[in-house]
């Protein structure tokens, strides 16, 4: 719950502009280790506001955090706090599976789902209503489903 408020709306929006994108993209390629990370946030704030950099930083960087759980992390939407706790994509592959198979038919709830990795997988099998109490993780949560393409 630490990073509830960590993002206001329009930062948060910012992200998904186009020009946000493009900066991601390199941000990807750069070294974000500390002494990466304070040149990266020093190019940065050449370029964006504060706020709007330090968001594309910490997203770079749960990004390069999040490759070891997701394969498709260079392309997905985390917030440090969240790829820690976050499932990864074969356990979360394994509890979709045993629930498909165990639970009655029909619609399946993911109550505080987070970012989405546990959603991810359940909405390959069934459908699902998502629930989370942090609008930052609700964004990205819908906005992974769309990057893997199970958006509605």
């Amino acid at each position: 719950m630490g990073d509830r408020t960590a993002l206001q709306p329009d930062v948060l929006e910012f992200l998904f502009t186009q020009e946000a994108q493009q900066a991601l993209v390199e941000l990807g390629a750069a070294r974000l280790d500390e002494a990466g990370a304070m040149s990266a946030l020093f190019a940065l704030r050449k370029r964006f506001p504060a706020p709007e950099a330090g968001a594309l930083l910490s997203l770079a960087q749960a990004r390069a955090q999040a490759v070891g759980k997701f394969p498709d992390a260079a392309k997905l939407y985390f917030t440090p706090e969240a790829v820690e706790q976050a499932t990864t994509k074969a356990v979360a592959a394994h509890h979709a599976a045993w629930l498909d198979r165990c639970a009655p038919p029909g619609v399946v709830l993911d109550l505080g789902c987070g970012i989405g990795g546990d959603l991810i997988a359940l909405a390959r099998t069934r459908r699902v209503i998502a629930y989370e109490l942090d609008p930052v993780r609700v964004r990205f949560a819908e906005a992974n489903l769309a990057v893997v393409g199970l958006a509605d």
